[in-house]
């Protein structure tokens, strides 16, 4: 009870609400909605680093480790392993995201050419031997290798000399690949 009142007042709360009961004057009863608590921080930190001390950084600080398009595939292994490693070691869960340049056609000689084109016309940081060319099929299977080696997820950039073979891309890419990815 309320002191000097006949009133009884209690008081409920609920992770995302409070109640506040007054009988029997229902007047004075409120309820009070309180902002939702989240299980995940309202933010993430996503760390790219290509070798070395960047990918422990990203181990140790960050929630991701975003690889660098240039880096050959034996080179990335030794950093992913470098990676999990330092996460383990300050107890953060590895989240280790693999991006690539992609050059994806109809069939593989198709996408061939296209790279050829890109290479000839402007390298835009490309680094070919490092680059998703292929066919679904092809893209497909070289993703799948990634994800066994553990990469959680994968960003790719169309990389293409018009904006018609991007728009191209990325159709083939939402048709073809991701579906086989599912």
């Amino acid at each position: 009870m309320a002191p000097g009142t006949n009133q009884h007042s209690e008081v409920v709360s609920f992770p995302t609400m409070s109640l506040t009961i007054s009988s029997p004057d229902t007047r004075r009863s409120a309820c009070s909605p309180l902002p939702a608590r989240s299980r995940r921080r309202a933010s993430t930190s996503w760390v790219g680093g290509r070798r070395g001390a960047a990918v422990e950084r990203a181990g140790r600080l960050g929630d991701a480790w975003v690889s660098d398009t240039r880096m050959p595939d034996d080179e990335l292994l030794v950093e992913l392993d470098r990676y999990r490693t330092a996460a383990d070691a300050h107890g953060r869960p590895a989240f280790p995201v693999l991006r690539r340049n992609l050059v994806l056609g109809e069939t593989d000689s198709n996408a061939r050419r296209s790279m050829e084109r890109v290479v000839t016309v402007s390298s835009r940081g490309l680094v070919p031997e490092n680059t998703l060319v292929g066919s679904p099929a092809t893209v497909v299977e070289r993703l799948l290798a990634y994800e066994r080696e553990g990469f959680a997820m994968t960003i790719v950039r169309p990389v293409a000399v018009d904006h018609g073979r991007i728009l191209a891309t990325i159709a083939l890419l939402g048709e073809a690949v991701v579906p086989a990815l599912r």
